[in-house]
């Protein structure tokens, strides 16, 4: 079998796996909503059922079908963009004496924006269950709506936000307000894991931060002082390898 053959035959069992996951949601939706709002159906209550759960399978199925053949290419790309740009590492790095600015990523960016906006849409079909499903709603609501929110701004304003690196530390400044910090009192950068794709950048420093406005430092139980911005130009470990090369030269400086 030709690899088009293996990827049209392998995108409706994706296809299928994730109508299925929407089924069972839909399904929880048509039996929580349907006695809560009144809804009469003008068909059978297990038809409706049956419709819930087949019809995203069947319809997301076909699209995995029609959509299997590109899949390769498609991935490569989307990996390309998240990856990070080491064309772009190389000539902020050839002049270590400027000073130097990172914006934000508005390609990368509008991937958290895209989550953003899916979970705070599911969220809010809690809210009508009632009970501790309509509480967990509302504290999904507001904080997935809240994160969306900042996302949406740094999307249409990406040059007021980002990270500026200078000889004698670098400064982060992301939502509402900015975080200061000195090379000298940085102890090390290490990359913390998460459920993204890159590590994210964190650090342990000695001193105090100058922090102005509303800004997010420590980790929980100590792990990191801070962290640095997921959705720069420059991501992940190429990001890591910039600025412990930073910290290095002007460390050894002083």
């Amino acid at each position: 079998m030709s690899e088009p053959s293996n990827l049209r035959a392998l995108g409706p069992i994706v296809g299928a796996a994730l109508g299925s996951a929407l089924g069972i949601v839909l399904v929880l939706l048509v039996v929580f909503l349907t006695p809560a709002l009144g809804i009469k159906w003008p068909v059978s209550h297990a038809l409706v059922l049956v419709m819930a759960i087949g019809l995203p399978v069947v319809s997301l199925a076909l699209i995995g079908a029609a959509l299997g053949p590109s899949a390769p290419r498609r991935l490569r790309r989307l990996w390309l963009s998240l990856g990070a740009d080491q064309a772009a590492l190389r000539t902020t790095t050839i002049d270590p004496n400027r000073p130097l600015v990172l914006h934000i990523s508005r390609r990368f960016t509008a991937i958290y924006l895209g989550l953003g906006f899916v979970m705070t849409a599911s969220s809010s079909f809690l809210i009508p269950m009632g009970s501790v499903a309509s509480l967990a709603g509302w504290v999904g609501l507001l904080f997935f709506g809240l994160i969306t929110a900042l996302f949406l701004i740094q999307f249409m304003w990406p040059s007021r936000f980002g990270l500026a690196l200078d000889a004698e530390g670098f400064t982060v400044r992301m939502n509402l307000g900015t975080r200061q910090y000195r090379w000298a009192e940085v102890e090390r950068f290490f990359p913390y894991y998460t459920v993204a794709l890159q590590p994210v950048v964190a650090f342990k420093y000695r001193g105090k931060a100058d922090i102005r406005g509303i800004q997010m430092t420590r980790g929980l139980l100590g792990t990191f002082d801070g962290t640095l911005p997921q959705n720069l130009s420059i991501r992940g470990t190429a990001l890591l390898a910039l600025m412990e090369g930073w910290r290095s030269r002007y460390v050894s400086t002083h």
